[in-house]
């Protein structure tokens, strides 16, 4: 997807500050944004290229949840 929002939350502020480790190399900033789907995998059901998705971190788990806005 291509992001046109993204969240800020209490932990980016909290890094941001030094009150928390840096993100290492390679790892993810942020937790939630929205943007439009720009390509899909084989496998993806339900969305076409040029919809508008949103998505937000769900704890420890690590997984993702999509939204689409059409």
């Amino acid at each position: 997807m291509k992001n046109h929002f993204a969240g800020l939350n209490f932990i980016d502020v909290a890094v941001r500050k030094g009150e928390m480790k840096p993100v290492q190399p390679g790892g993810i900033l942020g937790f939630e944004g929205a943007g439009t789907v720009e390509k899909l995998g084989s496998d993806v059901q339900g969305l076409s290229v040029g919809d508008r998705v949103a998505f937000g971190f769900i704890g420890a788990s690590k997984k993702t949840s999509v939204n689409w806005t059409n």
